[in-house]
Order: C-alpha cells, then structure tokens, then sequence
C-alpha cells in the first residue's frame, strides 16, 4: 500500500505518545497488500470502520489512534493509505452503524385521525 499524509507534526505527535506502535503499523502498511476491508480487518482486529473508507487504528490502551482513508488494492492499481491524523476512540455510535436487521420496524399507523 502507498502511505501518504504522514508530516512532521504528525510523526512528532504519534512519535511521542506510541513509538514503537507506530513506526511498526508503517512497516505493516507499506508492506501490505489487502483487497478488502474485511482482509484488513483480520490484521487489525482493533480498526473501526468508521463509513466509507474511513478507519480509525487503535494504538494506546485507550484507543486513541490513527484516522486513515483506505483505498484497497485492485489488479490494476496498488492501495493507498492516507493518515488524515491522530484521534482519540471514535463514539461506538459511529464506528459501529446499525444494520436493517437491528433496527426495530417504525411504529406507523394505517388509520388517519379525522377532524
């Protein structure tokens, strides 16, 4: 994967809190090669997909981390990772978006009140 966004106030910030973590999360992104979310997620068991192709990647025990944009890989171009910064642990809300089956059904009533 290409690994773009990383200056040097960010490097300074991340550098400071999770060294090691960091320079070791680098290495993993340029060296990989995912199709799929879902390939990616089985490295990171810790990244929330936050919607779209947006992922925050925990690295502190609080989950604080790095936010990303993820392109994945495709047969005619390579992925691209672009860190858009560092954040603390996303809402669960968010990270963790409610699909149709876990919605109740909406409580609508056929009858219309007369006046």
């Amino acid at each position: 994967m290409k690994l773009v966004g990383i200056d040097e106030s960010l490097l300074s910030k991340v550098g400071k809190a999770c060294p090691g973590v960091f320079r070791a999360w680098m290495a993993e992104m340029r060296e990989a090669t995912w199709n799929s979310a879902d390939e990616m997620l089985v490295h990171y068991p810790r990244c929330r997909h936050l919607g779209g192709c947006r992922f925050h990647f925990s690295m502190l025990p609080d989950d604080s981390g790095l936010r990303a944009n993820v392109i994945f890989a495709r047969p005619t171009a390579p992925g691209c990772v672009t860190v858009t910064g560092f954040a603390s642990a996303p809402q669960s809300s968010a990270a963790a978006p409610v699909s149709r089956r876990q919605r109740s059904p909406m409580n609508m009533s056929t009858k219309t009140p007369t006046v």
